[in-house]
């Protein structure tokens, strides 16, 4: 949820969602309907985790290097908050 929260205030809901959907190989609508909910469900969370994070990275990779670094250690902080109680 923290991850989806995160990529929701940076790049909207449905982008966020749809990052989310790819992730869990379901089809990505950018709708968190019951699908993606038993899908979220069912999968382990470090690897939905690591591999939303990842797309959320190809995306910035695109980003002006200036701003580029910052927002890696944004995805790699919250990567390891993603797992903290």
């Amino acid at each position: 949820s923290l991850v989806l929260f995160d990529g929701a205030v940076n790049h909207g809901i449905i982008p966020a969602t749809r990052f989310l959907q790819t992730a869990l190989h379901v089809e990505a609508d950018g709708v968190v309907g019951p699908e993606t909910i038993a899908a979220a469900r069912s999968a382990p969370a470090p690897d939905v985790v690591a591999e939303t994070l990842a797309r959320r990275a190809v995306l910035y990779a695109t980003l002006h290097e200036r701003w580029r670094l910052g927002w890696y250690r944004r995805l790699f902080s919250l990567h390891a908050l993603a797992f903290t109680a």
